[in-house]
Parts: C-alpha cells; sequence; structure tokens
C-alpha cells in the first residue's frame, strides 16, 4: 500500500451568518452601513491620528444570541474609518502565541473596530456622513471550509470562503491567526467582509481616495478584511483587524 500524501486536503461545512446591505434606510436600533455611530455614554467617536478627523461608522451591528458566537449577547460592533486615509490595517502577525497589550493601538491610526459590551447606546452627533445609511440584515446558512492536514493528521491550514459574514472559519489566504489577546482571551471571528466589499455613498459626496467605485466607498482598501474579537470583551479596542489578499 502507498504511503499517504505529506499533505492532504479536505472540505467540511458549517454553520455562518450572511450578510446583506437592504435598500431601505436604517433607523434607530438596526444593524447598519453608514448613519451616525452609535456609542455608550462618553465615549468618544473615534478620530483617524495623522489629521484628526472624526471617522466615518461602515459597519454597526448588535451581537445577537442566536448567532452562537463566543461574545455577549446585546454586544454592539463598530467599524470606523477616515474619510480621507483608505489604506490598509497594519497590525503585527502572530499566528500563535500571546499579543502584547500594545496590540490595541498599533493596528493603524487611520480606522477603529470597536466591540462594546451590552448597555445604553446613544447616537453621536460627530463624524461626517458619507454613506447611506441603510440596514444590513443577517441570515443564517452555510460555508465550506477547506482543510489542509499533514500526514499526522494535524491541520497546518484552514480557510473559509470569501462572503460578508458573522462568525465561521476566516478567509485564510497568507497565513492562519490562533494567536491570544494579551489578556489570555480568545480572539475569535467575528465578522468578515469580501475583497472589494462596496458600501453605497451618498451621490453628492466627493469620490473616496483610492476607492475602486465612484459609487461607493471601500473598507481598508477593499482587501479581504477578518475581525477577530477578544472572547473575554477585556476591553472594546481587544479586536485584530487583519487584511489579505
Amino acid at each position: 500500500m502507498s504511503a499517504p500524501p505529506p499533505e492532504s486536503e479536505r472540505v467540511r461545512t458549517e454553520p455562518v451568518w450572511r450578510a446583506a446591505i437592504e435598500d431601505a434606510p436604517a433607523v434607530a436600533g438596526d444593524d447598519a452601513v453608514g448613519g451616525p455611530a452609535w456609542l455608550p455614554p462618553g465615549f468618544a467617536h473615534p478620530r483617524c491620528g495623522r489629521c484628526d478627523a472624526a471617522m466615518q461608522p461602515f459597519v454597526q451591528l448588535t451581537v445577537r444570541e442566536e448567532y452562537g458566537l463566543p461574545f455577549a449577547a446585546g454586544s454592539r460592533l463598530a467599524l470606523f474609518m477616515c474619510p480621507t486615509h483608505n489604506d490598509p490595517a497594519e497590525p503585527e502577525i502572530l499566528e500563535t502565541g500571546r499579543y502584547p497589550e500594545s496590540y490595541r493601538t498599533e493596528q493603524g491610526d487611520h480606522f477603529a473596530a470597536l466591540l462594546f459590551p451590552p448597555g445604553d447606546f446613544r447616537p453621536s452627533d460627530a463624524g461626517p456622513d458619507r454613506l447611506r445609511p441603510l440596514r444590513l440584515t443577517f441570515a443564517r446558512g452555510e460555508q465550506s471550509v477547506a482543510v489542509v492536514k499533514n500526514a499526522a493528521g494535524e491541520v497546518v491550514h484552514e480557510s473559509g470562503e470569501e462572503t460578508f459574514r458573522l462568525g465561521g472559519t476566516p478567509c485564510w489566504i497568507n497565513y492562519r491567526v490562533t494567536a491570544e489577546c494579551a489578556c489570555g482571551g480568545r480572539l475569535a471571528p467575528l465578522l468578515a467582509l469580501p475583497e472589494n466589499q462596496g458600501f453605497p455613498k451618498r451621490p453628492e459626496t466627493a469620490t473616496q481616495p483610492d476607492s475602486f467605485s465612484s459609487d461607493e466607498d471601500c473598507y481598508l482598501l477593499g482587501n479581504v478584511v477578518t475581525v477577530l474579537a477578544c472572547d473575554r470583551q477585556c476591553d472594546p479596542r481587544s479586536t485584530l483587524t487583519l487584511c489579505d489578499n
């Protein structure tokens, strides 16, 4: 009998929650793209570290129990980016081990990914209004995951689909991060964006710098984006935003 190949690939399926941007205005309490930033009382609206401009909210959503994510139901995820500086995130890539405390503030000063614990949220009167405020909905679905194992049966790589979704195995292309938060919590998959995911902008606003479209803005230069978050939720800034292509 011939020896097995040094690596073999299998495919499995797993549940995910697929996102859709609806052509319907978002109202208070909706999951949304664009619109005002909903923040805890006293939490300052994020500003760009390069130009001091108030950041544009791109995605805001509430974590719900039915999603089966390892975060408290009622938590609120908010993705922001400077309206002018459209660059990829540049965190240190640690595939294993534990991130230092500094990782929360050293991924890039032109964007923010924040996971707030459940509580009271109020609209911010700061920030640009480039994007159309549209409802964001999630529907339960499945994704295929490619799993690569070595001859010993150990998983050496796995990658989910390149889609806009909550949860599930990330679409790992050039790396696979299993490192821990500085507090020792697991950095668990939260949100995924595919390459060139568009966010419809208001027609009267100028074209976003370095965007692929005159009608849509992109997040972090339109890269494949994976947002991981500490499952202990030790700090709203305990997220890791990874760009891949």
